[in-house]
């Protein structure tokens, strides 16, 4: 049984001049060809339809490809935001190390949606110099420190597979009034 939609079709659609139709493409190509149908993320990453791009990323964290590691990367340079998070999210899914440094060197605009995909990112990355970024930013004047920022750093942390005895340490200082309801 063939699709009412040949890869060859969806190949074409993608540099469609209506952006809802690139990113139905998008989905298409994902659902029905997979891995098979990654040769139309080089177009799709280069989109500026934010709604295209977010489509594409999805795509590469399910179906990661280390080809696409330098057009995502300028994507996260780049961008704000969503598309910049889940650009971070996909460098984390294709285990690329520049991500650490990338974020060191990113000019953050406050937006919370993206460093918490950024922070989550790093804890997928799980290398030691994304372990000690995260831990410098939880050290960091964490008193004066909104708790949802907190809490998201410490999730990171327990993905990065953190020692669990430097996460203790952290609420036993953190939460020293509030002992009784950590434990």
């Amino acid at each position: 049984m063939g699709f009412i939609w040949g890869k060859e079709d969806l190949k074409k659609l993608v540099w469609h001049k209506n952006s809802l139709v690139r990113s139905w493409a998008c989905e298409r190509m994902k659902t029905f060809y997979g891995e098979a149908g990654l040769e139309v993320m080089e177009r799709l990453l280069k989109d500026r339809d934010e709604d295209v791009l977010l489509g594409a990323l999805d795509y590469i964290q399910t179906y990661p490809d280390p080809r696409f590691g330098d057009e995502i990367l300028r994507l996260y340079k780049k961008n704000n935001g969503v598309v910049a998070g889940m650009a971070a999210k996909a460098l984390a899914q294709l285990k690329d190390e520049r991500l650490v440094d990338a974020y060191e060197r990113k000019d953050f605009k406050i937006d919370s949606e993206e460093v918490f995909h950024t922070w989550m990112a790093l804890g997928r990355l799980g290398t030691s110099p994304a372990r000690e970024r995260l831990r410098a930013l939880l050290e960091k004047d964490s008193q004066d420190v909104d708790p949802i920022f907190i809490k998201a750093l410490l999730t990171a942390l327990l993905i990065a597979k953190e020692d669990v005895t430097y996460i203790l340490k952290f609420y036993s200082n953190y939460y020293k009034d509030f002992g009784s309801e950590i434990i």
